[in-house]
């Protein structure tokens, strides 16, 4: 357990990279009247960049001790500085990733705040010694990670588009074995793969017991929408009614997919919202914006004012890796109520942008990002579309989902669930707190509701004390 630093004075830049650094390291903070808490300070020294080999923590018996400097790349990483203040735009109106610091220190692949928490977490322990220590349990059920599948559903009406633009791109790259497949499955796939294609998705997800989160368009197609790749079915429709349905019978979480237009037209996220709500009865918590358009962290605001509780946009189009520096849920600066889930791993990443069309060259380099948030007790989050089918361009697709899902349950058995689930385990994680140390070392903490009974571990990693939940 921490005792934070109090400085009133302190900018909020400061007080978010202080807060976000101690919510991913789950050391738990310690209310004031508590004794024999281990104390940390915030200097004014300067300090390595956080890329670089050395500690920036310095450890005295009972106090660990941190620079501003420290604190303000950790602010500046999560919370996307570089990218807010960017007037570059791709094509698609995005930042580019070419705008984001751990990009050009070609360190994306590391969640580097994950492993700077991780590090502060050991010097707690070290700075502790004999004093008491705890930290509350990653995740639920004794989970040391844990996984989210999502799933965006880009296309549902006019798949023979779909497929002969995509047999384009294949004859483009020279993949000219990989187009002719692509046909024939095309030619004998009926009048709606779609559907098939998202059937298959959710029967093998069932198969597995695990839920994943869809997130679906709510806007009216229209030609330009359609030129661009934006909005192309009514959500009203028959088929998409069929297929919302099927979703929500099997438990799965259904959120918003931003059109392009809720980017410089904000106000239509309440429209979509309440679209979404009237199809599916519930009202959505999540969303994540189509192509992954928009201004970072101004159009989340506007998601939390139309009522969004998360948001799970932040993540690359053209690569893999941790936009953010964080496998984790992360809170969005200032004082609002409202986290991101980044994805780490998307399947058009690759295939797309990269050019790699091996669906088992996909599955490696999602595995292999799995392992970068197991190691941090993290969060990895994935989009696998669910177009990804033969008929629509993508043979061998269905196989590498199954792929990618079995080994990463066979990686040390993650905590799998939703989206809003997740970020609400994360949620209730961030309220914990030592209110009592007994003369023993005994601990008493509190914390809100979550989803699974959380637990204090000691410097070992053994569960100690259950949290007291509060209302």
């Amino acid at each position: 357990m921490i005792r934070l630093p109090d400085a009133p004075d302190r900018s909020a830049e400061l007080e978010f990279g202080l807060r976000l650094l101690v919510d991913a390291s789950r050391v738990v903070p310690a209310t004031a009247p508590v004794t024999g808490a281990t104390v940390l300070e915030v200097t004014s020294d300067q300090a390595p960049d956080l890329l670089g080999d050395k500690d920036p923590f310095e450890i005295a018996p009972g106090v660990v001790r941190i620079s501003r400097y420290t604190l303000e790349q950790v602010a500046t990483l999560g919370g996307a500085v570089a990218e807010q203040k960017s007037e570059q735009r791709d094509r698609f109106g995005r930042v580019p990733s070419a705008v984001n610091p751990l990009v050009v220190k070609g360190a994306e692949r590391r969640p580097v705040l994950s492993e700077l928490a991780t590090a502060f977490r050991g010097a707690v322990i070290r700075a502790a010694g004999e004093r008491p220590f705890r930290a509350v349990a990653p995740w639920p059920g004794g989970h040391r990670w844990a996984a989210v599948l999502s799933h965006d559903l880009d296309v549902v009406a006019g798949w023979p588009l779909f497929t002969a633009l995509r047999v384009l791109e294949l004859s483009r790259k020279g993949e000219f074995g990989r187009a002719l497949r692509v046909v024939a499955a095309a030619g004998i796939a009926g009048l709606d793969p779609v559907t098939a294609g998202v059937n298959a998705l959710l029967h093998f997800e069932e198969e597995l017991a695990v839920r994943s989160s869809w997130y679906v368009l709510c806007g009216d197609p229209t030609l330009s929408s359609w030129r661009r790749g934006d909005l192309t079915y009514r959500p009203e429709s028959r088929r998409a009614r069929d297929i919302l349905k099927r979703i929500r019978g099997g438990g799965h979480e259904l959120g918003l997919h931003g059109s392009f237009e809720t980017t410089e037209h904000p106000e239509l996220l309440d429209s979509q919202r309440a679209r979404l709500t009237a199809l599916d009865g519930r009202v959505p918590s999540g969303i994540r914006q189509h192509f992954l358009r928009m201004r970072p962290m101004e159009t989340q605001r506007a998601m939390a004012r139309a009522g969004f509780r998360y948001d799970s946009t932040f993540g690359f189009a053209d690569r893999n890796g941790f936009r953010l520096g964080l496998a984790d849920v992360v809170p969005l600066p200032g004082p609002v109520d409202f986290d991101l889930l980044p994805f780490c791993w998307m399947d058009r990443a690759l295939s797309k942008y990269q050019g790699v069309e091996a669906p088992t060259a996909w599955v490696e380099e999602g595995l292999e990002l799995a392992r970068a948030c197991r190691r941090v007790d993290g969060v990895w989050c994935g989009i696998w579309h669910p177009n990804l089918v033969p008929a629509l361009g993508f043979p061998g697709g269905l196989e590498a989902y199954r792929a990618l899902v079995d080994g990463l349950r066979a990686m040390d058995d993650p905590w799998i669930a939703p989206a809003v689930e997740a970020v609400a385990w994360r949620r209730a994680r961030r309220t914990v707190r030592v209110v009592h140390v007994d003369r023993d070392g005994g601990v008493t903490a509190q914390g809100s509701s979550a989803p699974g009974a959380m637990w204090l571990e000691d410097a070992h990693g053994v569960a100690r004390e259950r949290v007291e939940v509060v209302a």
